[in-house]
C-alpha cells in the first residue's frame, strides 16, 4: 500500500478548490505509526499543514484530537483513516458548526454514509496479485520477488 502518495492525492483533492494560502490540518493516526506518518509526509509533500496526532486510530480518538484539528483547519482537513474523519464531522456536529471540507483514508463504508470524500486502498487488486503469486509459488515458480 503506498501510504505516502495516498496523502499526496488528499492533499491534490483539497487543493482542487482552496483559497490562495489555504488552511489545512492532518488528524494522524498515532506518532508511533509508521502508515501514519508516511500519509503525513505525502500530504505534506504537496502543500503545508499542521499535523495533529490521534491518540489511536479509532473514533473516540479522533473525536478526542478533533478541537485542536478544527482550530488549524479554516480549509479543509486530512484525516488519516475514516474513522478520525467521522470524529470530526460528529465533533462539528455536536458544536453546531460546519465542518470543513474533509478527505479520508480507507474507504471505509462510513465515509459514503457521511459523504465525505476518501482515498481508497486497493483491495481487490491487492488480493488477487496475491493470490496470482501465490498460485505460482505453489506450482514451483522459483523466481526472484517481485514488488507490485
Amino acid at each position: 500500500l503506498d501510504d505516502f502518495s495516498g496523502g499526496a492525492c488528499a492533499a491534490q483533492l483539497l487543493l482542487r478548490d482552496a483559497p490562495a494560502n489555504p488552511q489545512f490540518a492532518i488528524l494522524s493516526g498515532p506518532q508511533n505509526d509508521a502508515r501514519s506518518s508516511r500519509r503525513v509526509a505525502g500530504f505534506q509533500s504537496v502543500t503545508n499543514a499542521k499535523a495533529i496526532a490521534a491518540r489511536g486510530w479509532f473514533f473516540d480518538d479522533g473525536y478526542e484530537a478533533a478541537m485542536r484539528v478544527l482550530d488549524c483547519a479554516r480549509d479543509g482537513v486530512f484525516c488519516c483513516n475514516d474513522r478520525l474523519a467521522e470524529a470530526v464531522v460528529c465533533f462539528c456536529r455536536n458544536a453546531h458548526q460546519k465542518p470543513p471540507r474533509i478527505v479520508g483514508f480507507d474507504d471505509a463504508p462510513v465515509a459514503e454514509k457521511l459523504g465525505i470524500s476518501t482515498i481508497a486502498i486497493p483491495w481487490r487488486e491487492m488480493t488477487e496479485s496475491a493470490t496470482t503469486i501465490i498460485a505460482r509459488r505453489l506450482t514451483g515458480d522459483c523466481s526472484t520477488a517481485s514488488q507490485i
